[in-house]
């Protein structure tokens, strides 16, 4: 089955908030949150508003399955501000694929390093994408305030890429 990965539009918000609901609702049992502290995850990083607001901020990459949402990974200079693999698609590669076009974006943007920061869960995830641990730090503000962000890096400058992303920003995969 193809997957397609292009930008996201300001059309894709209601699917992507629906597909962002499911994905913050399995970081909220793994991170042991509440149901009130997961919906306001949910609202302040994966309602329609709140995407709408950040796509001025952050490009996003809607990774798709027959027009179906599959996974999202969102960029802002550097850095991957989310990823996210639908929770029927964990396991299958496609975040190694949504970390894979990242990566090659910002290699592309002429930076020599990748930085993420995110919860415990998912380091394991970094560590097997080439990310070194660089620190930890308590989140400042926001639905994570007081959770433990851990800070991975990945040098690129030994990174090459043969392939060219085309203009409409589309990756058949």
């Amino acid at each position: 089955m193809k997957h397609t990965a292009r930008k996201m539009r300001e059309t894709d918000l209601t699917r992507v908030a629906m597909f962002l609901e499911a994905c913050y609702g399995e970081l909220a049992a793994r991170e042991g949150m509440g149901e009130p502290e997961r919906r306001r995850l949910i609202e302040a990083r994966g309602s329609e508003g709140a995407l709408r607001s950040q796509m001025e901020e952050y490009v996003f990459y809607l990774l798709e399955r027959e027009s179906i949402p599959a996974g999202l990974v969102a960029l802002k200079d550097n850095e991957i501000t989310k990823l996210y693999v639908g929770p029927a698609h964990q396991g299958s590669g496609l975040g190694r694929i949504l970390f894979e076009v990242a990566q090659r974006i910002i290699v592309r943007r002429g930076y020599d390093s990748i930085l993420v920061g995110t919860t415990a869960h998912a380091v394991p995830f970094y560590a097997s994408m080439g990310m070194s641990v660089e620190g930890r730090r308590p989140a400042p503000a926001g639905p994570l305030a007081g959770r433990e962000i851990t800070i991975l890096k990945k040098e690129l400058h030994t990174l090459t890429t043969t392939i060219r992303l085309p203009h409409d920003g589309r990756v058949h995969l």
